[in-house]
């Protein structure tokens, strides 16, 4: 079973992310902040990272950031969830880094989720560094 990285503070949604990914049937490792997820990254290897970009509490711009300049841990395919693109945190994304989609909270049910999961999961061999931010419902 693929594991997902799901890095949300929680503080939005609760445990939305986290409950739905796990209902789907991936195993998900729950990350709350950028520093924790960093670690951990390091010493066990995800599948895909789903990120939470809207709290400040969890560092996710960074961690995608991050994550993008790490040798080991560049092609790994992102998925994030935030508010609508208009924010400096997204333009920097879209100009910087690779992520596969940014899925407008709120604007989501949970299948359309676990459908974007599962496509970018499908990919395993595909480079996700340079793909461009894309905007899905």
């Amino acid at each position: 079973m693929p594991t997902v990285f799901v890095v949300d503070s929680g503080a939005m949604r609760g445990n939305e992310l986290l409950q739905t990914v796990r209902e789907a049937g991936f195993h998900t490792l729950p990350m709350s902040n950028a520093d924790m997820a960093l670690a951990v990254l390091n010493a066990i290897r995800a599948d895909l990272l789903l990120v939470d970009l809207s709290s400040a509490e969890t560092g996710g711009s960074r961690l995608i950031e991050e994550v993008r300049r790490n040798e080991l841990l560049k092609g790994m395919p992102i998925l994030a969830v935030g508010a609508r693109p208009d924010g400096d945190d997204f333009r920097r994304l879209k100009r910087r880094v690779g992520v596969g989609a940014v899925i407008a909270e709120g604007e989501y049910s949970h299948d359309d989720l676990v459908n974007e999961i599962r496509k970018y999961l499908a990919r395993p061999d595909e480079s996700f560094t340079s793909l461009p931010l894309e905007w899905t419902n």
